[in-house]
């Protein structure tokens, strides 16, 4: 929990197999989908590409769980929109207001 609440961005070597205890890889998986951070999965075996799963990839609200829940998108084009999405400036005045006085205040 400590790394999810840490990470704008999960990668995920899994083997797609269950848990073999409390904190393996699947809750870890299924924490960050339920509170919204993208994951890039890789397969350990190689028997599939790499994919990236986010909440965000859909575009009305849906409760999520599982990673099972979330859409994915193929890698290249999942990852640039994520990624475009993490770090563009908000588009709210409000929000875009809030932004430009926190950075002020930083010089």
């Amino acid at each position: 929990l400590t790394v999810l609440s840490q990470a704008d961005l999960l990668l995920a070597i899994w083997d797609g197999e269950p848990s073999q205890g409390r904190g393996g890889t699947p809750e870890l998986i299924d924490e960050a989908a339920r509170v919204g951070i993208p994951l890039i999965i890789v397969d350990a075996l190689a028997r599939k590409p790499p994919e990236i799963r986010w909440r965000n990839f859909r575009n009305v609200p849906a409760s999520t769980v599982k990673i099972e829940d979330l859409p994915n998108e193929e890698l290249n084009a999942g990852l640039n929109k994520a990624v475009d999405e993490l770090v563009r400036a908000p588009a709210a005045p409000e929000q875009r207001r809030w932004l430009e006085r926190w950075f002020a205040a930083r010089r």
